[in-house]
């Protein structure tokens, strides 16, 4: 059954795969992206005696399936006949989503944004505009807030000036420098 589904590709006999799968899990194995029982059970070899009460014992648990799927992934690179560069427009749009996180945006505000297409000077426009709000843009570095914001202000690096009694419960912060 293997050798007719693989004959249109390849002439390599099943043992081929089965030894070249071997291989890249030892190396795996080697840089800690897989534990040994999980290979033993990908390969179908029953194992030593722990293996029976682990990997064998007729039905996995979701999260053993779900943790074993995970660890395969992470061995995927010692599997794969051609390495594949990585995709550089994906990293890229990554690196732009955490520096936006960063910078105070949320999920919802990231989803609408194209990030591939976004160009540096719009990413560094709309960094700035969450970090400093719009007051960079007007010159203001003295801001008046309420009481109760003052804490998510002064995490953001904002600096605590003061409270006198005439604002009724509201403060004084100046901008970082």
């Amino acid at each position: 059954m293997i050798r007719r589904v693989l004959r249109p590709t390849s002439k390599w006999r099943p043992y081929v795969f089965r030894a070249y799968f071997d291989s890249g899990m030892m190396v795996a194995e080697n840089h800690g992206k897989i534990s040994h029982p999980y290979t033993v059970f990908f390969m179908g070899h029953k194992g030593d005696m722990s293996s029976r009460y682990s990997t064998h014992k007729g039905r996995l648990r979701d999260q053993d399936i779900e943790d074993m799927r995970t660890a395969f992934k992470k061995c995927q690179e010692f599997l794969q006949s051609q390495k594949h560069g990585t995709d550089t427009d994906e990293i890229l749009s990554q690196f732009k989503r955490q520096l936006l996180m960063v910078a105070g945006y949320n999920e919802s505000e990231l989803n609408a944004v194209d990030l591939q297409s976004l160009s540096n000077e719009k990413l560094q426009k709309m960094a700035r505009q969450k970090l400093v709000g719009t007051l960079a843009a007007n010159g203001a570095r003295q801001i008046i807030v309420p009481a109760v914001e003052l804490e998510d202000y002064l995490k953001r690096g904002y600096e605590y000036l003061d409270s006198p009694p005439a604002l009724a419960g509201r403060s004084i912060i100046r901008l970082p420098s």
